[in-house]
């Protein structure tokens, strides 16, 4: 089964939408997600601060900021 990291942040109510988001992919595509906390990681706020949230999958990125859906289904499909 594919696992996706979910970068979010402290505060981040575009990182509550993100959840739902994935959540009601799960309903239609079989994938686990990790979340990951950016403070505290230098490397990572320097990156995504202003980018969260941020769906990836390895080292690619799915989807940042609005997260929907539809795209994760779209990458899932065209990423097996």
């Amino acid at each position: 089964m594919k696992t996706l990291t979910l970068l979010v942040g402290k505060y981040c109510g575009l990182c509550e939408d993100a959840r739902m988001q994935i959540r009601f992919a799960q309903e239609d595509a079989a994938f686990e997600v990790e979340e990951k906390m950016i403070e505290g990681d230098e490397v990572l706020e320097a990156e995504y601060f202003l980018r969260i949230p941020v769906l990836m999958d390895g080292d690619k990125i799915v989807q940042e900021g609005n997260i929907d859906f539809v795209t994760i289904i779209e990458f899932l499909t065209n990423n097996k």
